[in-house]
């Protein structure tokens, strides 16, 4: 876990990097910055939410009544959408050209 945690904030520390470049561009459009930075958002949630359950996975302080699978599937629910999300956003983008 802690490569995929390492993995994904150099990826998300990238993507901020890229997206604060591209805001600082002249002549860009503020709806596609302020999409960028949910999605960017998101996936910094995302992970954080994932380093959280393993870590109290890891210590034993899961709740019986509501165990981490359960929150997992959330989880996944909640990643599967933000994908969908980015794929949709990312045709768009190139359709606008």
């Amino acid at each position: 876990m802690a490569e995929a945690r390492r993995a994904a904030g150099i990826a998300i520390g990238e993507a901020e990097t890229s997206l604060e470049r591209w805001l600082a561009e002249p002549l860009r459009r503020s709806a596609e910055g302020e999409e960028g930075m949910q999605l960017v958002t998101h996936a910094r949630r995302l992970a954080n939410a994932c380093t959280t359950l393993d870590s109290l996975s890891a210590h034993g302080l899961t709740d019986a009544a509501s165990p981490p699978l359960a929150h997992l599937r959330s989880i996944a629910t909640y990643g599967e959408a933000l994908l969908r999300r980015v794929a949709l956003g990312t045709t768009e983008g190139r359709a606008r050209g």
